[in-house]
């Protein structure tokens, strides 16, 4: 009998649908609770190809809510992507999974060629802003998750074609500020989270025509209420349309949980890094340019994000973020 015989047999999916499935690449950005949940579920469904992206390594904590790490895993402090891709193969050996050890930022900037469908595990709303960009720009379908307490919400979107995350969330600027609030998950919401989201994936990969694009699902795991809302696109989303936005006044933000420190400079300034002075080394794509300065690694984003890596606070930042905010690093000045 085949593998996927159970899943073949239903009417929406059938043999077509599930070749489908087997000629899918699949990303999954996040291995922790949702990640872990989610990538379990493609890979028995038959996924043919899963790439896993997470810079992060198991420890107890996670064992309460993500599966596929073991203690042993959390007692060596394995790689998660490491542990779980073990885990997947050992269930499913016909499915080819890309484990990357490295932060979203970091996937990005190798060029690796883009999967079909991008499934959105994360935990923070900085990785969610550079996934919308990524799908923008290679026209790639992405499924949202989110959780926090005992409530979370899934959607479809299509950055670049209708609705982004931008559109979805107007206040995503604040949303990302609010990254390191340290917050509960309730054990049980994690797998009706993923199910939803893995639901939805399996309605994108196999064309279903009555996927609902404009529909955001909300789900309360305590009180067992689910709410739908019809989300629209903004025609003034920032988002969508990459609208240049003014320099704050300097504002040094170090990233939740990492030794890295975030910036915001004037998007008009992101197309004079290619002009950087020498000794300064530049390493570019369409999404992001990554700046070699002195020991120490920048990275620039189109909309003006920058991230700072190597340093040790916000002081030593300074006054490389002041030269890069101000545009004196084009006129020859430098830390």
């Amino acid at each position: 009998m085949d593998r996927y015989d159970r899943q073949i047999r239903v009417a929406k999916i059938g043999a077509a649908g599930q070749a489908k499935l087997q000629a899918a690449h699949v990303l999954i950005v996040g291995c922790g609770a949702l990640g872990t949940y989610t990538a379990e579920q493609c890979v028995r469904m038959g996924i043919g190809q899963l790439t896993l992206v997470d810079y992060d390594h198991v420890e107890l904590h996670n064992l309460q809510r993500q599966t596929l790490f073991t203690e042993a895993d959390a007692l060596e402090a394995i790689p998660k992507v490491t542990a779980a891709a073990k885990a997947l193969q050992a269930i499913n050996r016909a499915v080819v999974i890309n484990p990357i050890q490295a932060s979203f930022e970091e996937f990005i900037l190798a060029e690796l060629p883009p999967a079909d469908l991008l499934l959105d595990c994360t935990d923070n709303y900085q990785v969610r802003q550079q996934l919308n960009d990524y799908c923008r720009h290679y026209q790639r379908p992405l499924v949202f998750a989110a959780l926090a307490g005992t409530t979370g919400q899934v959607m479809p979107l299509r950055p670049g074609v209708d609705i982004c995350l931008g559109c979805a969330f107007p206040n995503l600027t604040e949303l990302a500020q609010k990254d390191c609030d340290l917050l509960g998950v309730m054990t049980p919401l994690v797998p009706l989270i993923s199910s939803l989201q893995v639901s939805l994936a399996l309605q994108i990969l196999t064309a279903a025509p009555d996927l609902r694009w404009d529909q955001m699902i909300y789900v309360d795991g305590w009180s067992l209420a689910i709410q739908k809302f019809k989300v629209r696109r903004n025609p003034h989303c920032a988002y969508c349309q990459k609208a240049p936005a003014a320099a704050p006044n300097l504002t040094i933000k170090k990233l939740c949980g990492q030794q890295v420190f975030a910036v915001q400079m004037a998007p008009a300034l992101y197309e004079k890094l290619a002009a950087c002075p020498k000794p300064i080394t530049i390493r570019q794509n369409p999404l992001a340019t990554q700046l070699t300065w002195d020991h120490y690694q920048i990275t620039c984003f189109p909309n003006g994000r920058a991230h700072f890596y190597g340093f040790q606070d916000a002081e030593e930042v300074r006054p490389y973020a002041e030269q890069l905010v101000s545009g004196g690093l084009f006129n020859g000045h430098q830390a």
